[in-house]
């Protein structure tokens, strides 16, 4: 009986690690980890830092898997710097750095011009979202560029 115990116990605790890495490492999920961190530089999700956040098809989630796009997008470390001074450097080792060196605030609008995804205004920090972007029509890459193209605005 108690080698059926201890049978019993590790496979339970195996099934509750498996389950918890899983989690972890759900695609269409943030982990608190990463929730933590853009919630450090957005305070408008200060209230989701402690515990992850899942696909929901919200607006919130389409914005939140683009930051998480370009908190992973890192460059190639042998890539030569642009010798335009209005590149070089500027965007250090990820795209993520560079977007919150510049934007620390997105804001949904709804009334948005017909065919306008995003903007920003250059005497400011904020990003301006429109919620065309803000589907599944749009992927994180797709809303990550033009996150990217507003951020420049901004220099």
């Amino acid at each position: 009986m108690k080698i059926i115990n201890t049978i019993f116990l590790a496979v339970i605790t195996f099934g509750l690690i498996t389950t918890a890495h899983a989690e972890e490492n759900n695609a269409d999920c943030i982990p608190q980890s990463e929730m933590k961190v853009i919630a450090s530089h957005f305070k408008q999700f200060a209230n989701l830092a402690n515990a992850q956040y899942c696909n929901d098809d919200s607006k919130t989630w389409h914005l939140l898997s683009s930051l998480m796009f370009m908190r992973k997008t890192q460059f190639s470390p042998n890539m030569p710097p642009s010798q335009d001074e209005l590149f070089t450097g500027r965007f250090a080792n990820n795209w993520y750095d560079y977007f919150i060196g510049r934007i620390n605030e997105l804001e949904i609008v709804n009334d948005c011009p017909k065919g306008v995804i995003a903007y920003v205004y250059m005497w400011g920090n904020t990003m301006y979202t429109c919620p065309m972007a803000l589907t599944k029509t749009f992927s994180s890459l797709d809303r990550a560029s033009v996150m990217m193209h507003e951020a420049r605005h901004i220099d």
